[in-house]
């Protein structure tokens, strides 16, 4: 069909909108005609590491005190 893309094309433009948090799993799902699938994981949005952080805790992480010691 000339109007669809490729699939390899179509399942890296979903995987991209999915890792980004641009949409979650169910939603690629129902975009590309699949059944929804029933994880209550999948009806959530991904957050990328790289804007989530690291840190556990909101009060960790972040510049070091004056003094060098970055313990409180």
């Amino acid at each position: 069909i000339a109007l669809r893309p490729e699939l390899k094309e179509e399942a890296q433009y979903f995987t991209s909108l999915v890792n980004g948090g641009i949409l979650t799993p169910n939603e690629a799902r129902e975009a590309l005609r699949y059944k929804k699938d029933e994880d209550e994981e999948s009806d959530t949005l991904r957050i990328p590491a790289n804007i989530a952080g690291s840190a556990g805790d909101p009060s960790e992480g972040g510049k070091p005190k004056e003094n060098g010691n970055t313990k409180t």
